[in-house]
């Protein structure tokens, strides 16, 4: 296994100790996963899920099989066809470089929970009313996907 049981539990604890309210407002937080994409390898995952219009934000947490780099991903889903990340949303509402940083770990440094709920923080601070109506069902964003040069 690539992923310690202590990591799993960090990350789990950080999502919810950031994005936990949000069970307040109806979301439901499923259990941590552990699952596999070719290309990818083993990374973790947890889901907020609105069950009502079948919203959810998706959370993963990624490691290069050397252990050198992690990453923190966010992604808003809609269905099967409509997603987008943190990142690329706020590129499409035309955020400045230094705060879509802010939700990428890296830019982190420390204790694996402190740099989480970094991140994970400045993401939730991102977050805006259209995002939020968007998570709420009320109108789904038209974020074009960002393919890095790989289109």
């Amino acid at each position: 296994m690539m992923f310690s049981a202590n990591e799993q539990e960090t990350f789990r604890d950080s999502v919810a100790l950031v994005f936990g309210d949000f069970e307040l407002r109806g979301y439901i937080l499923g259990s941590l996963l552990v699952q596999e994409v070719a290309g990818l390898g083993e990374y973790l995952s947890l889901t907020l899920l609105w069950d009502a219009t079948a919203t959810k934000m998706e959370f993963w947490y990624l490691r290069t099989p050397d252990g050198k780099r992690d990453a923190l991903c966010v992604f808003f889903m809609r269905g099967q066809s409509r997603v987008f990340t943190i990142e690329e949303y706020l590129k499409w509402r035309g955020a400045p470089f230094d705060k879509i940083k802010e939700c990428q770990l890296a830019e982190y440094e420390g204790a694996l929970r402190d740099r989480m709920i970094r991140c994970l923080s400045a993401t939730r601070s991102a977050y805006d009313h259209k995002l939020l109506e968007a998570l709420s069902g009320v109108a789904w964003p038209s974020v074009p996907i960002d393919w890095g040069g790989l289109k």
